[in-house]
């Protein structure tokens, strides 16, 4: 008998670079950039403070779209599945993954668009997608044959596209 999701391993912690380390190699920049030259190190300046004003307009509609889910959770997530058709290990995996993306601030849906609402680099859900799989149990080889390859647009088609991974270790 297949265990309950609630008892899947815990995902390892992430490595986090500190925000000091950050600034002080942004620091590093500048100063190497006023060395160089003024036109150097305004545009390094410039650039570094556009760069946090992105960050800090991203944390801000993250936390507006958060507020606009109140009591949304793990359950609500999975609710929007068909249990019986759907592996709980994998419904399970792929939420804690993406809400351990935004920082645990945000309760995922299955109809969150990647791109559009989420924003996230295909490549960053690449590497959540093999922490899923991982987690889950399931096999990332012969991913071509996938009906839902290449037709990823939301949470919940990952969902949906790992289910249709074998297991691991299944032939």
């Amino acid at each position: 008998m297949h265990k309950l999701s609630r008892w899947m391993p815990q995902a390892p912690p992430k490595r986090v670079i500190p925000m000091s380390i950050i600034l002080l190699a942004a620091l590093v920049v500048v100063l190497v950039c006023l060395a160089i030259s003024i036109t150097a190190f305004v545009v390094a300046t410039g650039l570094i403070l556009l760069v946090a004003l992105l960050g800090v307009y991203d944390r801000l509609r993250l936390r507006r779209l958060a507020e606009r889910r109140p009591g949304e959770s793990i359950c609500t997530f999975a609710r929007s599945f068909d249990r019986r058709a759907v592996d709980p290990w994998v419904i399970r995996a792929v939420y804690e993954e993406f809400h351990a993306y935004f920082g645990g601030t945000l309760p995922v849906r299955a109809a969150d668009r990647i791109e559009e609402d989420l924003r996230m680099d295909w490549e960053d859900v690449d590497d959540l997608l093999g922490e899923v799989a991982l987690r889950s149990g399931r096999s990332l080889e012969r991913s071509e044959s996938n009906p839902f390859y290449g037709q990823v647009r939301n949470v919940g088609d990952l969902v949906l596209f790992l289910m249709y991974q074998p297991k691991r270790g299944a032939a």
